[in-house]
């Protein structure tokens, strides 16, 4: 079971609750207005960031330096 929050006061939001505020974020929200997401009881998501984006940003480059390299 994950549970993730969203930023409710992100302008985006403005002004709607309940149903509302749902169906605006799964239909018209971004990566933007997600604070925090639990999975599995491990809060992986603080604050809009990844706790381990930093690991998979440095993953990534390697990955493109290393198909670069062969082209």
């Amino acid at each position: 079971m994950s549970l993730t929050r969203v930023h409710a006061d992100a302008p985006a939001l403005a002004g709607l609750h309940g149903d509302n505020l749902l169906d605006a974020y799964v239909f018209a929200g971004d990566d933007t207005l997600v604070s925090d997401v639990w999975s599995a009881g491990r809060h992986l998501v603080r604050q809009g960031r990844h706790i381990r984006a930093g690991a998979i940003t440095e993953a990534f480059v390697r990955t493109m330096r290393g198909l670069r390299a062969r082209l």
